[in-house]
């Protein structure tokens, strides 16, 4: 019904943001990402979903269309409401997410908060079909750019934990391909790649 919003933030809560379309104050749920984003007063648009029940319809706000289109793949899987969904999306970057659907990664999913081995499995099996027959302008955006050669899973579980932390995903990723490159030596074990790629981040904001 509604394709996205664009107005001015009125209010924001801890879980919903009040957004100003014309005078009509539109309550969106969104993530604790997307708020930090935006500020109050000025205009924004998020791209939005509308979810219908018996007794609530309640609409799902998005910085972005690929989050959208992850938030919305999600729901196609059985047991995961909107609830659910938002907060995987809130808990790494489409890519990431993408990339341990691909790669059968449920040590990642399973790090995502309500998230359990058992839902993990069904993310995998419910969709990875589905991300692999995205169009390939969509598809091509959902492959992690690592160092070819090296061990995937060990880098998406590094990227998701980087991101984790607070860094951005394109930063965190080149801070994993600079610390593969100097000491391919750990690419094995995640806390060694890990504590390698963190010492190269502490060492370039000195």
């Amino acid at each position: 019904m509604y394709a996205y919003l664009r107005g001015k933030v009125a209010n924001k809560t801890p879980h919903y943001i009040v957004i100003d379309v014309g005078g009509v104050g539109y309550k969106v749920f969104t993530s604790q990402r997307v708020m930090s984003e935006l500020p109050l007063e000025q205009e924004t648009t998020v791209y939005t979903y509308l979810n219908v029940r018996e007794d609530d319809l309640s609409i799902y706000g998005f910085g972005e269309p690929e989050t959208l289109s992850l938030f919305e793949l999600l729901l196609t899987v059985s047991g995961i409401g909107p609830k659910l969904a938002l907060g995987i999306v809130n808990a790494a970057t489409t890519s990431v997410i993408y990339q341990a659907i691909l790669s059968d990664d449920i040590t990642v999913l399973t790090k995502i908060p309500g998230v359990g081995k058992k839902t993990a499995q069904r993310l995998v099996l419910e969709l990875k079909e589905k991300i692999k027959s995205l169009s390939p302008d969509v598809s091509d955006g959902v492959v992690v750019d690592f160092v070819p050669g090296s061990d995937d899973s060990v880098q998406t579980q590094t990227l998701a934990a980087l991101i984790s932390l607070g860094y951005r995903s394109e930063e965190a990723q080149g801070a994993i391909r600079f610390a593969l490159q100097k000491a391919p030596e750990k690419a094995s074990r995640v806390d060694d790649l890990l504590r390698e790629t963190l010492k190269f981040l502490a060492s370039s904001t000195r």
